[in-house]
């Protein structure tokens, strides 16, 4: 993966800018395909030209993540040049980047060659296909390389410049000409299956849009019954409501204020130019923001209040009311009078999160005018709500879900005088309306009615001509002629431009009931844009109508979904076993070379994507011939290759030179001759899998999307499966040396500070050193005895480190497991660590056992354990 450039998609917000979405599909074949020991020459196969190799294999089709991966999406040139550079450096060893201005100045790669072998490429593009029946590729899709314009020419820019491209002279596909002598390179174009140039020719693809379409029915038919339950309710006469039968608060109050003076153990002011005057609380900094006094408590869960109040200001809407079950002002129910010259009304509003709503069930017009007093009450019990104005009832509603909250008094676009306030728990005895008497518009529930019976038959409309393109589609498809096909081509395209008709029939009338709607809550942004489309919807209707009429023997309609070309120039697959035939001389040991440096640390040609003439020599030349050879002759296969390696006695050695290795030592200090092992530090995925697999914590799943890398050191998944992108990766492993995700052929060993304090210091080791140390306790005992201790330091030594401590340390870690025991014993004279990060598992609560899991702590930061020898 390091060589190969794994990268999730990045880019800014939720902009893909590189790489590809779903990428993480292609990183879970390379998984599963190592494990299964695929050969590598199919491995390079399938990642160059799957899509032509294997067309309708999706499991096959994941490998062209390593040409999406190039993808980049302000330059096609920067993606292509990308695509060229590695496939060179990661399959054949060579620099042909260089030759994108000139000719190579040490290889025999000229300026066309490079230009040759980017028309490999030129045609190729990517996408993103429904996978396992999910239709949105946004969030469940498979990412692959197509072959979109195969007639797409390629010119040699002059000099790199792609401003000055040579369009005199289109250049054919091919690679460099002195490894042709090798072996010769042949195209053949590639015709592909039905279900791989068309989706919807696939089984999975046809099941998902009938069950899209289906549910939309579904949908629609329950949309139609409540409309057509709205007109039924508008023209049906409206119970009396019952006489309430009894006083709506009994007993103290839970708020009574005269404002006759500031009481601030009962309110809070938030937002608003607050005074009292004359016996009368008066608000009246006017604004486009709600200006707000809450209650201090919380009111009873039902209740009763009563406000007088009077609107003496305002701009448009001049609305005042009752706040209730009240977080902040951004969050709240609430009723409020508006003397707006245009529509004075009573209403009931829901904030949430700053969005207010407002139910057309929960308003009525009522005739209100500013400078006059009101006494506004609100009763309240459970769901139900009964509004009153000046002791008359003028409003019931069912309120939407509730929450525990305070009372507050707010003016929105309006200046008021508040005489009085009193609220208390409902009365039990009270009675409540629970029959809804808002008014209903008449006019616009039949529009909405009208609205919802035309999108039903669009629905309905769109399902049938659904399938009727399935069932054309299986019959032209099929590969044998038939008679049927041409009279069911003409049935699908007719159903097709019906149900376009029945849909533009729909969308206009939602557009009417939408104007209505906008004009009488005069919400001119909304009808503004209403009227902008209604244009285009006649027109759509218009053309809707003439296909009707004038098409009727024409059989073309649409597809289900896109489609691509039918044919793949076979360029890549051609490369792809171009590269990978026997008597290419780079492939094979460009991968020796890799696995070799992977287990003894370093390379056998030390310019690892270099193999050409500015490259390094190999240390071994005929060694690496033989594995190449090897590898070819066992069929490619990594796992024989590592076996080989692993087995052999140079790999068996001991990294420490011994006393008689001293002049070899100088005569050799690099080892590049391999008279010992190379000591080498684990990687950083290893340092921190390793860790959680010997302290038992390692999630050991496999597979699935990315995680979040910031959540790297409170989660257990392996290291491999956390985000990998620039901006994007886990510190702890990029402290570690994390592959780069530009480029990493072979990865930097550093050694600096922050690597032991991030070891030492990090939540997950912290937390793994004390899971594992109560995990020896209870194996070994919890009794702090000399035996029990050199027990314990026994098996934590093998456990972590493998081996049995030396004389020395076993004196060492004893003396400090003793001395630790005692200075945690004393708790008041260590000095305590400030605000640091949260560690989920406790310490132990007695000295001697916490000593314990400082001395696992120690070992998991010990350098052996880092380091393979």
């Amino acid at each position: 993966m390091d060589v190969w450039r794994y990268s999730d998609w990045y880019g800014l917000d939720k902009q893909l800018r590189n790489s590809q979405k779903h990428i993480w599909r292609w990183r879970d074949w390379i998984v599963e395909s190592l494990n299964a020991d695929k050969g590598f020459d199919r491995m390079i196969q399938e990642m160059l030209a799957a899509d032509e190799l294997a067309p309708s294999d999706p499991d096959a089709l994941r490998a062209t993540g390593f040409l999406a991966r190039n993808y980049y999406l302000f330059n096609r040139n920067t993606w292509l040049d990308a695509t060229i550079e590695h496939t060179g450096k990661a399959f054949l060893g060579l620099t042909i980047n260089c030759a994108r201005c000139h000719d190579h100045m040490f290889d025999p790669v000229a300026q066309k060659d490079y230009y040759r072998f980017r028309a490999i490429f030129e045609p190729h593009q990517i996408r993103t296909d429904p996978i396992d029946g999910e239709m949105d590729t946004e969030k469940h899709g498979l990412s692959l390389a197509y072959d979109a314009k195969l007639d797409t020419p390629t010119y040699l820019f002059e000099r790199g410049n792609d401003k000055r491209p040579d369009k005199n002279h289109p250049l054919a596909a091919s690679v460099p000409e002195f490894l042709k002598l090798q072996q010769p390179f042949q195209v053949t174009p590639v015709q592909l299956p039905a279900t791989t140039y068309y989706p919807g020719a696939r089984a999975s693809v046809r099941r998902a849009l009938l069950s899209q379409a289906e549910a939309t029915v579904a949908l629609r038919q329950k949309e139609l019954a409540t409309a057509n339950k709205a007109v039924r309710s508008s023209t049906t006469p409206t119970k009396t409501p019952p006489a309430p039968g009894a006083a709506p608060i009994v007993g103290p109050p839970f708020l009574a204020d005269d404002f006759s003076t500031p009481r601030p153990r009962l309110w809070k002011m938030t937002t608003g130019k607050w005074t009292w005057k004359r016996s009368r609380l008066i608000q009246s900094q006017v604004a486009d923001t709600r200006q707000m006094c809450s209650t201090t408590e919380p009111h009873p869960a039902d209740f009763s209040v009563t406000l007088k109040l009077k609107i003496i200001g305002g701009k448009t809407y001049h609305s005042v009311g009752i706040g209730f079950d009240g977080i902040d002002a951004d969050n709240l129910l609430g009723v409020y009078l508006s003397a707006f010259p245009g529509g004075a009304k009573i209403q009931f509003t829901r904030v949430v999160n700053g969005q207010a709503t407002y139910p057309t069930g929960g308003q009525r017009p009522l005739k209100l005018q500013r400078n006059r007093d009101y006494e506004l009450r609100l009763d309240v019990r459970g769901q139900w709500l009964n509004a009153w104005i000046d002791g008359k009832r003028q409003l019931v509603f069912r309120l939407p879900s509730r929450r525990r909250g305070t009372l507050s008094i707010w003016t929105y676009d309006a200046a008021a005088e508040f005489d009085s306030i009193r609220a208390g728990a409902l009365n039990a005895k009270f009675v409540l309306a629970q029959t809804a008497t808002a008014v209903v518009d008449l006019q616009q529930a039949r529009l909405n009615q009208d609205t919802s019976a035309k999108q039903n038959e669009a629905a309905r409309a769109a399902l049938t001509s659904l399938r009727a393109r399935i069932s054309a589609d299986e019959v032209r498809l099929s590969g044998s002629p038939s008679d049927q096909s041409p009279a069911l081509s003409l049935k699908a395209a007719r159903l097709h431009r019906l149900s376009v008709l029945r849909k533009a029939e729909a969308d206009l009338a939602a557009n009417v009931a939408e104007q209505r709607r906008a004009t009488g809550t005069k919400d001119n942004k909304a009808l503004a844009k209403a009227k902008t489309q209604r244009k285009q919807l006649d027109k759509q209707l218009q053309q809707a109508q003439q296909a009707i009429s004038g098409k009727k023997m024409d059989r073309s309609y649409p597809p289900l979904t896109k489609t691509y070309p039918a044919t793949s120039t076979g360029r890549r697959l051609a490369l792809a076993r171009w590269i990978t035939d026997r008597r290419n001389p780079l492939a094979a040991r460009v991968c020796v070379n890799h696995i070799w440096m992977r287990h003894f640390g370093s390379p056998l040609v030390t310019s690892v994507f270099d193999f050409g003439n500015n490259g390094r020599r190999p240390v071994f030349p005929s060694l690496l011939d033989w594995l190449a050879v090897e590898l070819i002759e066992s069929g490619w296969d990594m796992k024989h290759l590592h076996r080989l390696m692993m087995n052999s006695s140079a790999y068996r050695m001991s990294s420490s030179p011994s006393p008689p290795q001293s002049e070899t030592r100088g005569r050799d200090p690099d080892n590049r001759y391999l008279w010992r092992m190379n000591s080498k530090r684990l990687e950083s995925e290893l340092v921190r899998d390793g860790v959680l697999w010997v302290c038992g914590g390692l999630d050991t799943r496999m597979g699935g999307p990315e995680l979040d890398a910031g959540t790297g050191l409170s989660t257990s998944r392996r290291s491999i499966y956390y985000r990998h992108a620039p901006e994007k990766m886990m510190t702890f492993l990029d402290l570690f040396d994390a592959a780069s995700t530009h480029e990493c052929y072979r990865r930097d060993v550093t050694v600096v500070p922050q690597q032991a304090l991030a070891l030492i210091n990090s939540r997950m080791a912290i937390e793994q050193s004390r899971r594992l140390a109560r995990r020896l306790d209870q194996a070994i005992g919890l009794a702090n005895t000399p035996a029990n201790n050199l027990r314990y330091l026994e098996t934590v030594f093998m456990t972590i480190l493998g081996r049995d401590p030396s004389a020395t340390e076993r004196t060492v870690c004893l003396e400090f497991l003793a001395g630790q025991a005692r200075l945690l014993g004393q708790p008041k004279k260590l000095t305590p660590f400030g605000k640091g990060q949260t560690i989920s598992v406790p310490p132990a609560d007695q000295p001697h056992l916490r000593a314990r899991e400082n001395l696992v702590l120690v070992l998991l930061n010990h350098n052996e354990f880092l380091t393979i020898r």
